[in-house]
């Protein structure tokens, strides 16, 4: 089975308190558990700053071809209106790249 997992929880502002330690608490215990499943990460290559943190977390668990990055059309914060055409082809480009990594399931 192909799992691939978003990791966004674990980049966010939040990464280094609740939901950002339990996202990569939670995926690091999946990915040790694996066995003979495919497991891939999907990263959001608009924060920039937690790609290689987020590597370097993986390097003894997974193959670094897993670790796949996609790129958003930023910004796209939904306080300034302006950013709703850009979010919503975001959004877009992130199912089309999930899509593509063929997943038997996305874990969000």
């Amino acid at each position: 089975m192909r799992i691939v997992i978003d990791m966004q929880g674990a980049q966010s502002a939040s990464r280094f308190r609740g939901i950002g330690r339990y996202t990569l608490s939670l995926v690091q215990a999946m990915v040790r558990l694996r066995g003979d499943h495919e497991v891939l990460l999907a990263l959001n290559g608009l924060y920039t700053d937690t790609i290689e943190p987020l590597r370097a977390a993986f390097m003894n668990l997974l193959p670094p071809e897993n670790i796949r990055v996609w790129d958003a059309l930023g910004p796209v914060g939904a306080h300034d209106y302006r950013n709703d055409a850009r979010r919503k082809a975001s959004e877009i480009v992130r199912e089309a790249f999930l899509s593509a990594l063929e997943p038997d399931v996305v874990l969000v």
